[in-house]
């Protein structure tokens, strides 16, 4: 009884709070009653605006929104846009949205100037929304309206394709969110005589796969019709089919193109006679017989002859032929070019006329196939200035350049049209699916052109692929194509192109361009030049500067610029820089002494722009840009949103842009920019950009600065007036307040979260000073999307000192902005170390930013389904636990905690993680496959040579090794080369080559001087390709040199470890030529005897194209004590240690003695009467080299102690004999080991490159070979002589490189 007591009691309780609730409830309903959105939104028109297919518009009408009685305040309706994504069918929400009155009832994207991308699907919606409240300070927003779809216009065109009758047709590929819509192509004779066969439907799902003739082109999608009839006129529209749902275009009303065809007429010389030569004019002709709904019974052709003024005469008849012979005088063979016309006859008598427009001249044109395409680098003489494929080269786009096409009398054919592919896997490079076809037939138009600047002659071709992953490896495959009228097997001449074979480009992406975006400079740096002239009549004078510090400031989620040291207003009390836009730089200094990790220690940057880098300036009048915020948002301020919106940037005058200038370090940064044209006493709203050298990337837009000019006559001003022109400019936390000011005054400024100054929230004055320098105030430490209320009084400096305060003004309100998702992510790719992608795991990276943390998304699908998200503080991270061999998609996002908003997402990067143990830089240890039993390997060197090859039917063995393996890594021991090697030479047939691309495996070459790992692709370069092209094949040759004598090491470098070279070439037969440059480093692993030192030592490359040394990079494995360097072209690598920067080596042998005498006393030499040239006795040479031991020793007992030193050997101790130079070597490495207490490496192959090298007595051979690989010492003319007496100046030099080798000097 108790239990159901309880129970009881508590079911009545339930009911009295839901009671209670359900009046809670219906008062708040009672206080804010909803309105209803925009009823029945429709697109009430959608069409062009003249017959002439321009200034397409869509026009939208609905049924009035109900507001309650209670809403007698500010009542909107607001209407938002949503942009089906091209490529993926995503719905982007809001890209564009307009503000209307309560009673609008329809609107026209043309009569507000909404601007939407041509060949989208859209969706529109509406809400409505009233202010209550009893200062209006509250806003209730209605739900959604239904949606509507509506596709744009569709931009297209239609064009002949050089020698042909064909016709492309190009439009915008569109998509809806189930994908790509469908598409129907009306062709028609445009006097319409007949129909020509009809298009079939082109189905959207099908395009890019084999089943459809249509190629996808960066956005474009292109089809050739193959049925045109030669000399007439067709019309062409495009009509695209969308599903019922979205509003279109009607399909009478669409644009039309019109392309005219031609009868394609051409020469051809028969051979000659008595009477002169043989001539044939002949054509593509238009067929007898059923044509659509027409037939032609007879068709008669009329040719006409031109002389030089351009007379036309006819001169002959041709009826149902397509071919006319004549015989024609040597001499009047240039005198004429020939033309055709034709006349088709129906049944009935009536006729169809066919007209051309090709002359052409008695040049015979053999049909041959066109030469490849050349690819080249660059343009230097190109108008108007040089083209440069890398400078022109992005994260996302690449424009290829190559040259004309020449025909056979040396003129630029311009018959020839291309297909283009793009492939990123290399085995698709033999097969070229179409559906890696990005262009068809493509014509070279004016655009296309590249011109000599100095003659104006045609020297190129440019073509730009855009859509391009950053980062990323394609291969660009261009195929030229001619046609040529020819005989059929039916007896009809007929056009039928000739192609080339294929050019093929290696095009590897930049990094995310984000990472080299400019960055927006905020104000300051970018504010008004201080002084009372920085303002006139008719001109402004701001500034910037081209580099400074930024600290980031939490509370306003924003970088503030840091007072330079030197600032002159640094530190003044009325001065323009405060709290709210600035750091100063003992606050820097202050924050840089924080030890990292430190919780108050704030994010810190540089901001330098180089040279030659634009500055944009935008200026607007403010009343103009205010005014067309208003209509199209409902706002009545500017917010910081709208300087990058069409709407605004259409209002700027036109101010030529100011390159940063060259300043030095030491320099004063700052440099002006004038603002010139303007009108007298006008509020300008004034922002920068900052673009990049080649106009390609461009910033943000720079905080905003309101400015007044001066009027023509300054108004006299006796007593204080409240200022009538305030203004704000929103941001998400602050809002930056102009007016016009006087000279002298300064301003009380308050505001308020209610329009109630009494309930001001803050107050502040702002002196005359502080606005000589910066016109403007800004009020921080905002709230987000919330309404505040200003007001301004004047203060007007009286005779008797003090102020005289004006009335208060009327309040404006300005609202802020909701938070700004932060920027997105720069530079995220792959970690840039050979290590970053193994089997299981993927290392990325990108730019920090300590603003706000990461959001790495990965997933194993494109569309990001089932995607896994991990969060990041630093700028890296590793993601485990993957599969291997398999494909990963990854993207990154800004994240701020403080606003809880995420970044749009960075670009996509795709990766194929590593198969089986093999991937780009493996220095675990890895189960290789050796592969020797493949390669022919010569049993001797010849000339000096070691050979090793797979070629032909090798090749095509090991590459079918390769593709059958599981190993990701395969193996060539080339160690143990025999007598008489100067050359290691590994031959590799291209499919090799290829094939290692293609599986991404990687090949170790092993040789006595190092390893050498090829990585997938590192050689396949445009030079490769080219040559395999010409050449008809292709192998590539590995050519290793250890201790190449003719290098010699820098002067400021001691080795230590021997140089070794490596070079590529790529050939044929006896035909080779070196890869200067790879696609990708390969890697050399150089062991180091002295760990101890590898602190000090740095990698180096020799280029043996210009002869010089250069940085490489490099990294040291601590574990194995070797050296990984990746060079990326043909050349030596060496490690090498600097010598200390007060050794002058190689500045003759008195600079050698101050070098030895700074550390060593020596005195077993003369400081005074050296005796250089002297040859030395064993016992003099021995002294030498113990005084720098430093070994005690006296007359009698130099060489017993030489010889329990171990630096002589026994047999060679009498001290009164000449010191020979192979004994004097051995001693010297014999000190050098002592000291560094390290073994010498084996370095002997160096000696098959000394012709003498027979005589160095085999005890004293190793030390010999290491001294003149390390080199110690130096031979002579490629010559060292064992047994010649040393002299001390040899010695010397000896002795002063074992000290720097072994860190001493």
């Amino acid at each position: 009884m108790r239990t159901k007591s309880i129970i009881l009691r508590l079911i009545v309780w339930i009911i009295i709070l839901g009671m209670l609730a359900a009046f809670v409830v219906d008062l708040a309903l009672a206080q804010v009653i909803p309105s209803t959105p925009p009823q029945n939104l429709r697109v009430s028109d959608i069409g062009y605006e003249n017959e002439a297919g321009q200034n397409w518009f869509a026009a939208f009408s609905w049924n009035l929104p109900t507001y309650p009685p209670e809403a007698t305040q500010d009542k909107s309706q607001t209407f938002y846009f949503n942009r089906i994504e091209r490529g993926t069918g995503k719905i982007i929400n809001d890209v564009a949205q307009i503000t209307l009155g309560s009673t609008a009832t329809s609107f026209s994207t043309s009569g507000y100037g909404i601007e939407l991308e041509h060949g989208t699907i859209y969706e529109l919606y509406g809400t409505s929304s009233y202010t209550y409240g009893d200062l209006g300070q509250y806003t209730f927003t209605s739900g959604k309206s239904n949606r509507v779809k509506f596709i744009t216009h569709l931009e297209f065109g239609a064009e002949l394709i050089s020698g042909t009758n064909e016709i492309k047709i190009v439009w915008d590929d569109v998509w809806d969110t189930d994908g790509r819509i469908d598409y129907r192509i009306l062709i028609s004779d445009t006097s319409g005589f007949t129909q020509p066969p009809a298009i079939p439907d082109i189905i959207g799902s099908q395009i890019g796969t084999e089943q459809s003739r249509v190629t996808v082109s960066g956005g474009r999608l292109e089809y050739v019709y193959t049925n045109a009839l030669p000399g007439r006129e067709y019309s062409i529209k495009v009509i695209p089919l969308v599903n019922s749902d979205v509003a279109s275009i009607p399909a009478e009303e669409l644009p039309v193109v019109r392309v005219k065809t031609e009868i394609l007429l051409k020469a051809k010389k028969m051979g000659e006679t008595a009477d002169g030569v043989r001539w044939m004019l002949f054509w593509d002709p238009i067929i007898k017989g059923s044509i659509g709904s027409t037939t032609f019974t007879r068709v008669e052709y009329k040719l006409y002859r031109h002389d030089t003024a351009g007379n036309a005469t006819f001169f002959a008849l041709v009826v149902d032929r397509d071919r006319f012979e004549m015989i024609m005088k040597p001499e009047d063979v240039e005198k004429y070019t020939y033309s055709i016309e034709a006349v088709a006859y129906r049944p009935d008598g009536s006729s169809v006329p066919f007209y051309s427009s090709t002359k052409v001249s008695l040049v015979e044109q053999i049909p041959e196939y066109p030469t490849a395409p050349e690819f080249v680098k660059s343009f230097p003489t190109a108008d108007p200035a040089p083209l440069v494929f890398d400078d022109l080269l992005t994260s996302n786009s690449a424009t290829l350049l190559w040259k004309v096409p020449v025909s056979g009398d040396g003129k630029v054919d311009t018959e020839v049209y291309y297909d283009l592919y793009l492939v990123d896997k290399i085995e698709e490079m033999s097969t070229l699916p179409i559906t890696k076809r990005i262009g068809t037939n493509i014509t070279m138009t004016r655009a296309n052109e590249v011109r000599e600047l100095e003659t104006g002659r045609l020297i190129g071709y440019r073509y730009t692929i855009n859509g391009l992953n950053s980062n990323s490896t394609y291969y660009a495959v261009l195929i030229a194509k001619k046609n040529f009228i020819i005989e059929s097997e039916d007896g009809f001449m007929v056009s039928r192109p000739y192609a080339s074979d294929p050019a093929i480009k290696v095009i590897i992406t930049r990094p995310d361009a984000e990472m080299d975006k400019p960055i927006a400079p905020p104000s300051p740096p970018f504010r008004l030049k201080p002084g009372d002239d920085s303002i006139r009549g008719n001109e402004i004078i701001l500034q910037l500067e081209k580099s400074w510090l930024e600290m980031y400031h939490s509370g306003l989620k924003k970088w503030l610029y840091v007072v330079g040291r030197d600032d002159p207003e640094r530190g003044r009390e009325e001065s323009y820089y405060n709290e709210n836009n600035s750091f100063d730089y003992d606050d820097y200094v202050q924050n840089q002494n924080l030890p990292d990790g430190d919780a108050n220690k704030k994010p810190a940057r540089t901001v330098d722009y180089p040279a030659g880098w634009q500055v944009k300036i935008h200026c607007v009048e403010y009343d103009d840009a205010l005014q067309i915020v208003k209509s199209i948002t409902g706002r009545d301020f500017v917010s910081y949103s709208d300087l990058s919106r069409n709407y605004i940037l259409s209002l700027q005058k036109q101010i030529e842009p100011v390159p940063v200038p060259d300043l030095k370090p030491d320099e004063r940064q700052v440099f002006l920019l004038p603002v010139r044209n303007l009108d007298p006493n006008t509020t300008y709203l004034i922002w920068v950009t900052v673009s990049n050298s080649t106009g390609t990337l461009e910033s943000d837009p720079s905080d905003p600065l309101l400015i007044t000019t001066l009027p023509d006559f300054p108004p006299v001003v006796e007593t204080p007036v409240v200022p009538t022109d305030l203004k704000g400019i929103a941001a998400d936390t602050y809002v930056d307040l102009f007016w016009s000011y006087l000279p002298g005054y300064s301003y009380n400024i308050s505001y308020a979260a209610e329009d109630d100054r009494t309930k001001a929230i803050g107050t502040v004055t702002v002196s005359y000073e502080q606005l000589r320098y910066e016109p403007s105030y800004r009020i921080a430490a905002l709230n987000a999307n919330t309404v505040y209320y200003f007001w301004i009084q004047a203060l007007a400096p009286s005779e008797r000192g003090g102020f005289t305060a004006s009335d208060w003004s009327n309040s404006i309100a300005v609202k802020t902005e909701p938070y700004n998702p932060p920027p997105k992510p720069r530079g995220f790719g792959i970690k840039g170390t050979p290590d970053a992608i193994t089997e299981t795991s993927i290392f990325y990276e990108w730019i920090p930013d300590e603003s706000v943390t990461f959001i790495l998304e990965i997933s194993e699908n494109a569309d990001f389904s089932d995607s896994v998200e991990y969060s990041v503080n630093g700028s890296e991270y590793q993601a485990t636990g993957l599969k291997s061999n398999y494909r990963y998609f990854a993207r990154l996002y800004s994240y701020s905690a403080a606003t809880g908003l995420r970044s749009e997402p960075s670009h996509v990067v795709m990766v194929v993680t590593r198969k089986g143990r093999g991937e780009y830089d493996a220095d675990v240890p890895l189960d290789d496959i050796p592969v020797g039993d493949m390669l022919v390997i010569d049993a001797i060197a010849i000339d000096g040579v070691w050979n090793a090859k797979a070629v032909d039917v090798n090749a095509h063995r090991l590459s079918e090794k390769i593709r059958q393996s599981v190993a990701g890594t395969f193996s060539v021991d080339l160690t143990v080369p025999p007598p008489g090697t100067k050359t290691i030479r590994l031959e590799l047939g291209g499919e090799v080559l290829e094939t290692l691309a293609g599986t991404n495996r990687t090949l170790i070459v092993r040789t006595p001087g190092f390893d050498i790992y090829v990585f997938p692709g590192c050689f396949l370069q445009d030079t490769y390709f080219r040559l395999k092209q010409s050449l008809r094949g292709i192998s590539l040759r590995i050519d290793v040199r250890p201790n190449p004598g003719d290098i010699k090491p820098e002067n400021s470098m001691r080795l230590m470890a021997p140089i070794t070279e490596m070079k590529v070439y790529a050939g044929r037969g006896e035909s080779f030529f070196m890869l200067e440059d790879f696609i990708k480093p390969v890697k050399v692993i150089l062991p180091i005897e002295n760990a101890a030192e590898a602190d000090k030592i740095k990698a180096r490359h020799y280029d043996t194209v210009r002869l010089k040394w250069d940085d490489v990079d490099y990294r040291w494995i601590a574990q194995e004590r070797k050296f990984a360097v990746y060079p990326k072209k043909s050349g030596a690598v060496a490690a090498a240690a600097l010598k200390p920067a007060n050794i002058a080596a190689g500045s003759g042998i008195e600079q050698t003695l101050k070098n030895i005498f700074s550390i060593y006393r020596m005195p077993s030499v003369n400081p005074d009467n050296p005796a250089l040239e002297k040859e030395l006795t064993v016992t003099e040479g021995i002294k030498h080299l113990m005084d720098i031991i430093p070994y005690e020793y006296r007359d009698g007992d130099v060489t017993e102690k030489a010889l329990r030193a171990g630096l002589l050997l026994p047999g060679n101790a009498n001290g009164n004999a000449p010191l020979t130079k192979e004994e004097a070597v051995y001693a010297a490495v014999a000190v050098l080991r002592k000291k560094t207490g390290q073994n010498i490496p084996d370095s002997t192959s160096i000696l098959a490159q000394i012709p003498n090298a027979s005589e160095i007595r085999p005890q004293y051979r190793a030390a010999v070979a290491f001294a003149l690989s390390s080199g110690i010492v130096a031979e002579n003319g490629g010559i060292f002589l064992p047994k010649a007496p040393i002299t001390r100046s040899e010695l010397l030099i000896i002795i002063e490189n074992i000290l720097i080798m072994a860190g001493e000097i």
